[in-house]
């Protein structure tokens, strides 16, 4: 069999680069996915301090009219888990802080990342492609496919794109068009205000913007309640990124369902249960 990838080297050390040769098959699913480090005993360390990114298999539903013509941005949604610089106060009052040097494992301080009630006291944003807090900026009336993955580790997301000021009575929520789950494509057009995100977990959605010069959203994570949290607690709610209107209009409008674009949702797999007396005795 082909292997999925090859290299000459089997470790990648500190400010070294290495190119990796992807050999994707002929047969295989057109969509959203990603990669992260899997070095073993270092892979969940490794993933959040951010080394992951995404894999784009072109074709299929990006064909499609409508789709095609949309501006397309991959967003990579990441929460560095990792102290380096912080403060956290101390029973009976003050503060515990740190300044560690590079390169320092952090397993002595592990209470303080993933202890109970750690996770809000670190004050990580949820960065896109690294950066926090991006402004992003799009055409009055177009329409953009965003191809959303969750390579963080320590939260539930659920992404909404709420009005910061909406001049002209543009919507206070602008609804989000999932096309594909996991890098497979639905076979259908499902308007959301929301789009729930696990880590691993990848969305296509297409968002279609108003024409009003102006505008402006943000994209937040709302806050997930403790029962269905990852870790048994509350998450706040966080703002991830700005969304500016401006530039030439550039009206556009949202695909329609079609038959080409049902053909394309991945068919179930029938499964039959056999039973026999022979097999209960």
């Amino acid at each position: 069999s082909t292997p999925l990838y090859s290299s000459a080297a089997s470790d990648v050390y500190k400010r070294q680069t290495q190119d990796y040769e992807i050999k994707i098959p002929a047969d295989h699913p057109c969509g959203t996915f990603w990669y992260h480090a899997h070095k073993h005993g270092s892979t969940a360390a490794q993933v959040a301090s951010g080394m992951a990114g995404a894999l784009i298999v072109s074709g299929g539903i990006d064909e499609l009219p409508g789709i095609r013509e949309a501006r397309e941005r991959v967003f990579m949604l990441q929460q560095i888990s990792y102290l380096y610089k912080n403060c956290f106060p101390k029973n009976g009052g003050g503060e515990t802080c740190f300044e560690l040097p590079e390169g320092v494992i952090e397993e002595p301080y592990v209470n303080f990342i993933f202890g109970p009630g750690s996770w809000d006291p670190l004050g990580r944003y949820t960065t896109v492609n690294g950066v926090e807090l991006p402004v992003i900026r799009v055409r009055p009336g177009s329409v953009e496919r965003w191809r959303l993955v969750h390579s963080g580790v320590r939260e539930r997301i659920e992404l909404k794109l709420e009005s910061a000021a909406n001049p002209g009575g543009s919507p206070s929520v602008l609804p989000l068009h999932e096309i594909a789950v996991d890098g497979l494509p639905l076979g259908r057009i499902s308007k959301r205000d929301s789009i729930e995100l696990w880590p691993g977990y990848r969305s296509d959605a297409l968002v279609q913007f108003p024409n009003t010069p102006g505008a402006e959203y943000l994209l937040v994570d709302e806050r997930t309640e403790a029962a269905v949290s990852m870790n048994g607690n509350a998450e706040n709610r966080k703002y991830i990124a700005r969304v500016i209107i401006e530039g030439e209009p550039q009206p556009m409008n949202l695909p329609s369902e079609s038959q080409e674009l049902k053909d394309l949702a991945l068919q179930p797999i029938n499964c039959l249960l056999y039973t026999s007396d022979a097999a209960d005795e």
